[in-house]
């Protein structure tokens, strides 16, 4: 009970010293970790707060006259707050007049400067027959820098990648001053640079990005990705490289130190030109399988959604009659982008285990090795002759397999239910241990370390 009002500034005013004083003498021993469950550790513990059953007594003239003084007191420090806040608002609009003003001159001084630079160089659009190739070139790590010496440090540090880059067009500077302030100023837009760069290669398995990016690591490791860029010349003698990457300023630049130029480069292609005609003529006929399923059905608003279930089945049913095998490498050579995109997908959706058993066409007495992670998340390599399996429910999956299988070197029968991931080879085969394992042999010891960690389905891939 006091002479204040519940909820009067005057009663808060009084709890908020109450805790300032038991603040005060609270100390901490050790401090509380927000990552963790600990907690801090004070010499006392407590808390200020208005009891639930709170009322107030009356006010003397005395409690009154504090009242209107702390009224009085609270008005003048708004006061002295608000010219505070009105001075450091005057501050600011004059801080950021001053910032203005200096971006304003910093930005007619740019724009007199590309003026010059751009008055003064010769442009040369390269076509197919002129265009050569910078081989090596120095692309530091830490790019889009503003300075071509911030570059040069990077490259001094070693930190660089090399580099082959296809020049399409050149830029020579004849002005000493033009070319200082281009290596100046290479995070400024400039017309000449604008859609130029970006990346190319001649493997014949990429039409698309697409075909890349649906490339496992190993396949992506045997892609030579060229880039395309700007020659920036001064005078006679190639200064270093730009790739703008469609943008119009100078996005990476690489240094040209001991670059060997040439005219053309051989690639060594993956797939042979036989094989190439081969794929090409496979991926025509699906795509005219395509478009005659989407006439047929009147799918052409609906093939890739809502109607996607009746074209795949088509699709499969088409594809036998062709006796054509859908493959990575066939769907490399289709060139319709939205078919590429979802034949991909196709490949991708892997049927149930069940119907997967009835398609694999497995025979009695044949020898196979299963590839599989067990319940305890351990990857198993099992030798087996195939006896039957039965498509069943077993625990809580409806779509399973019940495999009956003689194990190498057993005499019975044995079965095991398969509802997951599953490989199968054809034959018997030991998997090596460096396969799934870090082996390693060091003065007369053996070190066998798991690439991977339990459950991890890329044992799958390697």
């Amino acid at each position: 009970k006091t002479p204040y009002e519940k909820k009067s500034i005057y009663l808060s005013a009084v709890r908020e010293y109450c805790e300032a004083v038991l603040n005060h003498y609270r100390h901490c021993y050790s401090a509380a970790d927000p990552y963790t469950d600990y907690a801090g550790s004070y010499n006392f513990y407590g808390n200020v707060s208005i009891d639930w059953d709170y009322s107030q007594s009356e006010q003397t003239e005395e409690i009154k006259t504090d009242c209107e003084l702390y009224d009085l007191k609270s008005e003048e420090k708004a006061n002295e707050e608000k010219l505070k806040k009105d001075a450091e608002f005057k501050q600011y609009l004059e801080e950021q007049e001053r910032i203005n003003k200096e971006y304003q001159s910093s930005q007619l001084e740019e724009s007199k400067k590309v003026k010059e630079i751009t008055s003064s160089i010769e442009i040369k659009e390269l076509d197919e027959e002129h265009q050569y190739f910078v081989m090596n070139s120095q692309f530091a790590n830490l790019n889009k820098n503003c300075t071509l010496t911030e570059y040069k440090n990077e490259v001094e540090k070693g930190d660089y990648s090399n580099e082959d880059v296809k020049i399409t067009k050149e830029i020579h500077f004849h002005n000493a001053d033009a070319f200082e302030n281009f290596g100046n100023m290479l995070l400024t837009n400039f017309d000449f640079l604008n859609e130029t760069g970006g990346s190319f290669t001649e493997d014949n398995r990429i039409n698309s990005y697409l075909d890349y990016d649906m490339m496992d690591e190993f396949e992506k490791r045997t892609v030579k990705w060229f880039r395309k860029g700007v020659a920036v010349y001064f005078g006679d003698k190639m200064m270093f490289v730009v790739d703008a990457q469609g943008y119009s300023y100078a996005r990476y630049v690489g240094l040209i130190e001991d670059c060997e130029i040439k005219n053309t480069v051989e690639h060594q292609q993956s797939i042979k030109e036989d094989d190439l005609k081969k794929l090409t003529t496979q991926a025509d006929i699906l795509e005219d399988i395509s478009s005659s399923i989407i006439e047929e059905l009147d799918l052409s608003k609906t093939w890739k959604n809502d109607g996607w279930k009746a074209y795949k089945n088509e699709f499969k049913k088409k594809m036998q009659l062709a006796n054509i095998s859908l493959s990575k490498s066939i769907i490399q050579q289709i060139q319709i982008p939205e078919l590429k995109q979802n034949l991909y997908k196709f490949l991708m959706e892997v049927e149930g285990i069940q119907e997967q058993f009835e398609q694999a066409l497995l025979k009695k007495g044949e020898k196979y090795t299963l590839c599989y992670i067990s319940d305890l998340g351990s990857f198993i390599t099992q030798q087996i002759s195939f006896d039957s399996f039965e498509p069943t429910k077993y625990a809580q999956y409806d779509n399973a397999v019940k495999l009956v299988f003689k194990p190498q070197n057993k005499r019975k029968l044995y079965y095991t239910h398969f509802y997951s991931d599953l490989l199968i080879f054809k034959g018997w085969h030991e998997l090596p241990e460096n396969v799934l394992n870090n082996v390693k042999k060091s003065k007369g010891f053996l070190t066998i370390s798991s690439k991977y960690h339990s459950c991890d389905k890329q044992q799958f891939d390697e």
